[in-house]
């Protein structure tokens, strides 16, 4: 390796081609911690998930669907909270681990702004979880659609986005009974 070019990370990162390598190592790092971390609770979710009942009419077929996408969701909101609970230990170990080992090849990738990258991340899931993902899928998993809608599962959406196209006729009609 030809010296003038740099073989020290941290001389590395000051160029287009290492801030380039950096982001890519950030990438992966994040997407290897959200895959285990997903696994791991998609694996305790389904471990104290209710039975699933199995029938071969359609309308089953789309419960069973939407059961699925909840699970998914669930656990993907699982996940983002193990994130966030694990990210301060890891913060400090890792900074330790650097402060401990300052030329060993195997760390110098972990720096501030990977760390800081993974708070964003986590920060912006964890919202999203939080005040998007689990409300939807509460109200997906107990919607029951609209009746006469073609599609059972695009009713149940948009019946928990709270798109309703047509009047319910079990509500009064409010705005008759107060121009009276």
């Amino acid at each position: 390796m030809d010296e003038s070019k740099g073989s020290n990370v941290y001389e590395l990162e000051t160029t287009d081609d290492g801030q380039f390598y950096q982001a890519v190592r950030h990438a992966i790092m994040a997407m290897l911690v959200t895959v285990v971390l997903y696994m791991i609770s998609y694996a305790i979710i389904s471990r104290f998930k209710r039975p699933h009942i199995s029938n071969a009419s359609n309308e089953d077929l789309t419960e069973a669907s939407v059961y699925r996408i909840t699970i998914y969701l669930c656990s993907f909101t699982l996940s983002v909270s193990l994130a966030a609970s694990l990210l301060l230990p890891t913060s400090i170990l890792s900074r330790e681990v650097v402060r401990h080992c300052p030329n060993s090849y195997f760390f110098k990738w972990i720096n501030g702004k990977l760390i800081k990258d993974l708070w964003n991340g986590v920060f912006l899931c964890s919202n999203l979880s939080l005040f998007v993902l689990l409300p939807f899928s509460y109200f997906f998993l107990e919607s029951e659609g609209f009746i006469g809608s073609r599609s059972a599962f695009i009713s149940k959406k948009e019946q928990s986005n709270g798109e309703q196209h047509s009047p319910n006729p079990l509500l009064p009609d409010i705005t008759n009974s107060q121009s009276q």
